[in-house]
């Protein structure tokens, strides 16, 4: 679900907020004096660091590979 920072206008008062998009543009109209502040997004590669690469992604980029030759796949370490 995604994480909204907002401000209100009049106080400044900052709050994060947990909701869907549909809700948070419901509670936008609901609340004029409310603005969305812009956020870095939260990027997940799927491995932390130092984390090895399962065989099993190997044998997934394998069949990807075989079955699109013409594909810059590469196998990972």
């Amino acid at each position: 679900m995604p994480t909204y920072t907002t401000v209100n206008k009049k106080t400044k008062k900052k709050e994060t907020l947990f909701m869907t998009i549909k809700e948070m543009e419901e509670y936008l109209k609901k609340n004029p004096d409310i603005d969305i502040l812009p956020g870095k997004p939260l990027i997940h590669t799927g491995f932390l660091r130092g984390e090895s690469k399962s065989d099993g992604w190997n044998d997934l980029l394998k069949k990807i590979k075989k079955t699109n030759p013409r594909s810059n796949i590469k196998l990972t370490k």
